[in-house]
């Protein structure tokens, strides 16, 4: 599993779509699409339902994209000190 996959994942629950997660991140919306696929092969399981204009989240997308928000504010927060 990769970080970066994570950090995706955060995105579209945050945004509420691949296209808003990918200008988020500065990426296009296909590769944040070709990102998810690969977490969730690596987890095994469905994470998000893409809908037309929108991404819903399953129930293990839910839980597991709060586990990678808390990451990705520890990680912030790690930055912060660093500086």
């Amino acid at each position: 599993m990769d970080w970066s996959d994570l950090r995706i994942l955060a995105a579209i629950a945050h945004h509420g779509s691949l296209a808003g997660a990918g200008r988020a991140l500065g990426l296009h919306h296909v590769t944040v699409g070709r990102r998810l696929g690969a977490l969730e092969a690596a987890i095994g399981t469905k994470l998000v339902d893409r809908l037309p204009r929108r991404a819903a989240l399953t129930a293990a997308g839910i839980e597991i994209a709060g586990v990678a928000m808390r990451m990705s504010a520890l990680a912030d927060e790690i930055a912060r000190r660093g500086r």
